[in-house]
């Protein structure tokens, strides 16, 4: 019924929709570093920004094939989760870029073994609809911005 759509990672059902690609995001499942042995633990409370997340849902359903005890705890920013990561056994789950935005330090990132890659893609129906086509267009612009100035940053 829409005419277009930002979501992650979409299941291409349609022949009617076009896929763009806007951006590959990654995410990240960090600790406090003291804690090296915190994805060891049976017992774990995972605090999260939203509990819909596709990130968040991802490691969910990882840890719980995995037999783990979770505890899901939302969180209102990122960086309020970072005072929580001091309690041991705990754990988050954020997109990179947030992870830098904020500069996170003394925090270790858990390599799982499962793609921790999602593409952000655009949908919209194949259409020359001027509106759509510079919504994608600003869209993509930010995408460059967004890398333009993380790099910037690093530097």
């Amino acid at each position: 019924v829409l005419d277009c759509a930002i979501t992650t990672n979409p299941l291409k059902h349609f022949q009617e929709l076009t896929y763009d690609r806007l951006a590959e995001e990654t995410f990240v499942v960090l600790s406090d570093n003291r804690y090296t042995q915190t994805l060891a633990a049976q017992e774990l409370i995972l605090y999260a920004i939203h509990r819909d997340c596709v990130y968040t849902q991802t490691v969910l359903a990882w840890l719980e094939a995995q037999q783990k005890q979770v505890t899901v705890k939302i969180l209102p920013s990122p960086e309020s989760i970072r005072d929580f990561l001091t309690v041991r056994q705990t754990i988050t789950v954020l997109n990179e870029r947030l992870v830098e935005a904020y500069h996170y330090t003394d925090v270790i990132a858990h390599e799982l073994p499962i793609s921790q890659q999602r593409d952000t893609v655009w949908i919209a129906r194949h259409s020359t609809n001027e509106v759509l086509l510079q919504i994608k267009k600003i869209l993509w612009q930010l995408e460059e911005d967004i890398q333009y100035a993380l790099i910037t940053d690093r530097i």
